[in-house]
């Protein structure tokens, strides 16, 4: 480690920053890249501040409070796509499993998997989650619709 090298406190954004604003994230003990594809981190809601963190005990307190579970964040991006974003670059960039606990958190709370995406390429979570190889997600969402509505 560099001189003036200080680890980071669990669940942290770093100050690196990488082009297309990704930045070094520490959650728990492993260390990604945030997800590059818009404004950095301080620009998003709180919803997508927590679901990059992969804080779920502060996403399940934001939900439970009424947070939006179809937060957008202006480009058709909303909570569960996020979500299936950090969990699939989570695995491939720290080899670490697989896992879909934000997934199946956002269902429990009424996301919907089916939801297209706006713009050219219109695949709703779903098929989104299949196309990555988010195998876990992919099973996860399809086991829920399968059950219904809740009532």
């Amino acid at each position: 480690m560099g001189a003036g090298h200080r680890p980071r406190a669990p669940g942290r954004a770093s100050a690196t920053h990488r082009p297309a604003s990704r930045a070094n994230v520490v959650v728990g003990s492993r260390r990604r890249l945030s997800a590059g594809y818009g404004p950095p981190m301080g620009s998003w809601s709180e919803g997508h501040q927590v679901v990059d963190l992969e804080d779920l005990d502060r996403l399940r307190a934001l939900l439970a409070a009424g947070y939006d579970v179809e937060d957008d964040d202006g480009r058709g991006w909303t909570l569960l796509r996020h979500a299936l974003d950090v969990e699939i670059d989570g695995h491939v960039q720290t080899g670490e499993p697989l896992t879909a606990d934000i997934t199946a958190l956002l269902l429990e709370y009424g996301a919907d998997p089916l939801r297209p995406f706006p713009g050219p390429i219109t695949w709703p979570p779903l098929v989104v989650a299949d196309r990555m190889g988010h195998w876990l997600a992919v099973q996860v969402m399809r086991e829920h619709l399968a059950r219904g509505p809740r009532t």
